[in-house]
């Protein structure tokens, strides 16, 4: 039997660890394309050169801005991104309440979302049946469901144009949403019905809801231009307030960094609590960290042999090289 030498074998083990290697880039890969919320600026940009940042503001509730303010908002991002039209950037708002639903059989407690500006540019949520509501409708007595709040009053999906009461005021179903299908958001969504409705019927219903979320996609030139463009535009202390990139948020070097940073994710110095996009956004980024720390691991070895054989490699080449001159030479 002929003896396996010490280099077939590390040829072996290398492409063992390169095989392995792939399934943690899948999962890595497979979070990415899950978290469509974080490629707003993607979306956005389109085929335009610019350069796009998406940036998240969440804010404490003690400090959330009033619904009334999303003029003012604009007004100051259109004074901070002085030379740019109001058609190169985009702006959402969002808030977060507890609201009672009801038809003439139920009555249900559930979490409500008062948004406003191009939310589902944001979040491009996939309807079951109907449409997203127009904020700009002069009656502001649209709503949407979630599958789970709509099989509760009605046993079914197809609802569009149907009548219920949220907090007594009676309001109409443009469409229902689908529930998240990825296992995150699914654990961090959880089993709470939904319901999201305009900021404009939000005042009708009597409701004070702050707003704590805002998210914009804006030129970003330089790092942290946008952030740092958005933070003067709102004008929230840091103690009361936290800004995230969402653009590149899962890059491999970043999900690398993350991991090998965890203390930065930990530690928290505001008072904020996130919605749960943004809680499964966290969760992810932390898996994503995991695996590309995996890949890297993996991938260690493999790229030490192959190290070894180029400069290998060079050494014989080169002293072949040597040896032919020293043989023209004579």
């Amino acid at each position: 039997m002929k003896k396996v030498g010490g280099r077939q074998i590390c040829l072996f083990i290398a492409a063992i660890l390169l095989l392995l290697a792939v399934i943690p880039t899948w999962l890595w890969a497979r979070i990415r394309s899950d978290f469509v919320e974080q490629t707003a600026a993607e979306r956005w940009r389109g085929r335009n050169p610019a350069r796009f940042a998406q940036v998240t503001a969440f804010l404490d509730e003690s400090v959330g801005l009033e619904p009334v303010k999303e003029y003012e908002i604009r007004q100051n991002l259109e004074t901070e991104m002085a030379g740019e039209t109001e058609e190169a950037w985009i702006l959402a708002l969002s808030g977060f309440g507890t609201v009672t639903v009801s038809n003439d059989e139920e009555q249900v407690s559930v979490r409500g979302i008062c948004t406003a500006g191009s939310y589902s540019q944001f979040h491009p949520i996939r309807m079951v049946t109907g449409a997203w509501y127009d904020p700009k409708d002069v009656n502001q007595d649209g709503v949407v469901l979630d599958m789970q709040l709509a099989w509760r009053l009605f046993g079914g999906y197809d609802l569009k144009g149907f009548s219920i009461w949220v907090n007594g005021v009676p309001v109409q179903i443009t469409g229902v949403v689908r529930l998240p299908e990825n296992r995150i958001e699914q654990e961090i969504y959880g089993d709470t019905p939904t319901i999201w409705f305009s900021v404009g019927l939000m005042e009708r219903l009597g409701l004070d809801v702050p707003i704590t979320c805002v998210e914009t996609v804006l030129p970003n030139p330089v790092s942290q231009f946008a952030e740092n463009k958005l933070s003067k535009a709102l004008g929230v202390s840091n103690d009361y307030s936290d800004f995230v990139e969402n653009t590149g948020r899962f890059g491999f070097v970043k999900s690398l960094l993350t991991y090998l940073h965890p203390d930065s994710r930990v530690i928290r110095t505001s008072r904020v609590t996130y919605p749960y996009w943004e809680n499964s956004a966290r969760v992810a980024e932390s898996r994503c960290g995991f695996y590309a720390a995996m890949v890297i691991l993996l991938l260690l070895f493999p790229a030490g042999v192959i190290l070894y054989w180029l400069f290998k490699g060079f050494g014989l080449l080169r002293s072949s090289g040597k040896s032919l001159i020293r043989r023209i030479s004579r």
